[in-house]
């Protein structure tokens, strides 16, 4: 049984208490903090870099840029825009807005530790971890814990201990 919880993200998060149209401005704030909150497995991770990938057509690659050179779990945040779904085994976090063709690159990192994350909840179903949702004034992440387990990817109980179980199909299976 897959277990999806809405996690609202307030632990430090007051970015994120935005209107819904800031959301391209807030999201990537929000996706850097919630990494913040993952382990990775230990040789996982590069020692001077984190790459955040997306693709390269994707829609909000735009919003993504200003992450460039930030700093996460003490590495250098690095962007890489993938052309095809066998690119994306060189990254750390996998983010996927675009619906069309995320079920190969979803694929393609399965059962490796690359935290994928979305920004419609219907992504879970597909085998995301984490789903950045519109909720005004907040933005609440769903988790897909048992994907996250099989990617050898460890999230912060303070993030969990605050979950709520989601409703929907995804949350049955």
């Amino acid at each position: 049984m897959k277990y999806l919880f809405h996690v609202i993200l307030s632990l430090g998060f007051a970015a994120a208490e935005a209107a819904d149209a800031d959301y391209p401005a807030t999201f990537p704030n929000v996706l850097l903090t919630t990494a913040r909150f993952v382990t990775w497995p230990a040789g996982a991770l590069a020692p001077d870099s984190f790459v955040l990938c997306f693709r390269s057509d994707d829609p909000d690659a735009p919003s993504l840029q200003g992450l460039a050179g930030m700093r996460v779990q003490g590495r250098a945040v690095r962007l890489l825009a993938l052309n095809a779904p066998s690119d994306a085994l060189t990254c750390q976090i996998l983010y996927l807005s675009a619906r069309s063709d995320r079920a190969r690159y979803l694929e393609a990192v399965a059962m490796r530790p690359v935290l994928t994350i979305g920004a419609d909840a219907a992504i879970l179903d597909d085998g995301a971890h984490l789903a950045l949702l519109r909720a005004a004034p907040l933005i609440r992440t769903a988790v897909n814990v048992p994907a996250l387990q099989r990617s050898g990817l460890r999230m912060d109980a303070r993030l969990l201990l605050i979950a709520r179980p989601r409703s929907g199909a995804a949350a049955r299976q």
